[in-house]
């Protein structure tokens, strides 16, 4: 290619004619304006010297040999790669299709040959500014995408503090289950959960102002003296009262802690509870609904606070069950802006009075209110079962208060993903090297690795890698499920299974809680009571359930069937 150009300065201007005279005149008048100028003769030459030399206009004529110019001008805008670079097309025909045409091309402009240099100046001018704002809006585009970016470490940061620092502590108890719908990728709320001693449980549902990392700075304080008071026996006062005295002095003036309570002593046969700021708590007597409304101010706004006489009481023989809820349950608002409290509420309360899959029906129901609008806040509720919590805990209501206390026990959390995917033997590993099976019974140490091999290779396998077991119907079928698995285990998708075990020693034996959760959806709980239902002995897949149901004293898996608690007795 015999292309003729000056030296590139500030401004360079492309001139694509197959015409020597124009591309002269082209070349004056342009050099004249400040310009610096390349030639091409056809649509080829053009597109090199655009790639060589990345000029800051194109003046492109229509008809040329070998490619013309609105083909050329098609394949220069794809090579932009997001810079703005104006084509001013220079034709001789006076016809609108032709012009239409040209636009339609990748063209910015065009001219009517012969070309008038105030016409040429004043739409050169034109262009300079629209190409001055593209570069300004790109400039900040790019500084979003990097704001974006930074927002999202900071999110996942706060998520990785929340799950391995927060929640990991928290205690596995059958009974309680909790729903969350976040706002963001973080959730500014906070569930914690611990055993007390004697046998009762004690829940916290905390709201803070914001989200994502501002709010897992709060979390983490608090999570730690929950969990740390609550096993030192502690009082709802007493640890309301250190609670409020380290979220005022760690937080800003404008952000605090809603927070709801409760304290389940199923030895004295009592509730205790707490709530301040927070919509009313409910509980199911009989067959009546039961709100208790907030009496106190939330957590981190007024240091010298007395708790004392806001805790209230009650018989665990008059509840079956009691619903914990933040606000952003009550003002999630639909497309016309009608809040959730006075659309869906009492239909929702109704359907967790009659506990027929209550968090399922939320989750419709919220869908069908804000019907694709994100929610302002967070939703998060968590729900109690008496009946159910007081059976594993193997305590009833109308026991006396002079029990022994029972040996200490341990709990040991572990996340698994994120980058790095652990097989079953290596988190056994991790296990047996803390010393916490050393003093085992053999068969029961044995008993557990075989439960929890099955549990997390099924979170692994369908959690986390969605692999379907019907593919190992056939030979070659079994074979291809495990290429797919070992290529997923090299590449793993991004995700954490979240593993809890907590060894409460009692005066004869013990009792492990295991609960294995992952981030899809785990069990198939419809196709897994059809496969129970009708056993095929012919069939060597889809079988794991059973073998968990024989080795587990006691088995839960929450819906959608993506955490499993099981427990192990002797």
């Amino acid at each position: 290619m015999n292309l003729v150009f000056k030296p590139v300065s500030r401004r360079l201007a492309l001139v694509v004619d197959d015409e020597p005279i124009n591309c002269v005149i082209m070349q004056s008048i342009l050099e004249k304006m400040g310009f610096e100028t390349a030639i091409a003769h056809d649509g080829y030459e053009a597109i090199e010297a655009f790639e060589l030399l990345a000029p800051d206009f194109v003046f492109m004529d229509v008809i040329m040999p070998h490619m013309d110019g609105r083909e050329a001008a098609r394949c220069i805008k794809s090579m932009t790669s997001g810079r703005f670079t104006p084509i001013v097309f220079l034709t001789a025909l006076d016809d609108p299709e032709e012009v239409h045409a040209c636009i339609e091309a990748g063209g910015d402009d065009y001219l009517s040959k012969p070309v008038d240099p105030r016409l040429l100046r004043t739409r050169i001018y034109s262009l300079e500014r629209i190409r001055s704002l593209y570069q300004k809006l790109s400039r900040q585009h790019d500084e979003l995408l990097f704001k974006i970016a930074e927002e999202q470490e900071n999110e996942a940061l706060a998520n990785r503090v929340f799950l391995h620092a927060v929640s990991a502590h928290n205690e596995p108890i059958s009974g309680l289950d909790s729903y969350s719908r976040p706002a963001s990728c973080f959730s500014g709320d906070l569930v914690l959960s611990c055993r007390l001693g004697q046998g009762g449980i004690r829940v916290m549902l905390g709201d803070f102002t914001g989200h994502g990392l501002a709010a897992a700075i709060g979390a983490l304080p608090t999570s730690e003296l929950f969990h740390a008071m609550t096993r030192q026996g502690r009082s709802i006062p007493e640890l309301l009262t250190e609670l409020n005295h380290k979220l005022c002095r760690i937080l800003p003036d404008d952000r605090f802690m809603a927070a709801v309570l409760i304290d389940i002593d199923p030895v004295k046969g009592e509730f205790c509870y707490w709530s301040g700021g927070m919509p009313p708590f409910v509980y199911k007597s009989k067959d009546q609904l039961i709100y208790h409304s907030s009496s106190g101010l939330p957590l981190g706004i007024l240091e010298n606070y007395d708790f004392v006489s806001e805790v209230g009481s009650g018989r665990l023989t008059d509840i079956e069950r009691i619903l914990l809820m933040s606000d952003g349950l009550l003002d999630v608002r639909n497309q016309e802006g009608a809040t959730f409290s006075s659309c869906g509420f009492k239909d929702l309360m109704d359907s967790w009075a009659s506990n027929d899959g209550f968090f399922s029906a939320l989750d419709e129901r919220l869908d069908q209110h804000c019907q694709n609008r994100l929610p302002d806040d967070d939703v998060t509720l968590v729900s109690i079962d008496l009946e159910k919590a007081l059976a594993v805990l193997n305590v009833s209501s109308d026991q006396s208060a002079d029990l022994s206390p029972e040996p200490e026990g341990w709990e040991w959390a572990l996340a698994s993903g994120g980058g790095y995917l652990l097989d079953h033997s290596e988190v056994i590993t991790a296990l047996t090297d803390t010393k916490y099976l050393q003093d085992w019974p053999a068969e029961q140490a044995e008993r557990l690795q075989t439960l929890f091999g099955e549990l997390y290779n099924n979170a692994i396998e369908h959690g986390l890698f969605g692999l379907d077991s019907s593919l190992k119907s056939t030979p070659d079928g079994f074979h291809l499920y495990y290429e797919k698995r070992q290529a997923l285990f090299d590449d793993p998708p991004p995700g954490q299974i979240r593993i809890q075990m907590t060894f409460l020693p009692r005066q004869q034996g013990g009792c492990l809680r295991l609960v294995v959760q992952d981030p899809g959806k785990g069990y198939d709980l419809t196709r897994l009571s059809e496969l129970e239902q009708h056993d095929d002995p012919s069939r060597f897949w889809g079988r794991g359930m059973q073998l968990v149901r024989s080795l587990a004293d006691n088995l839960i898996i929450h819906p959608p069937g993506n955490r499993v608690e099981a427990e192990l007795r002797w």
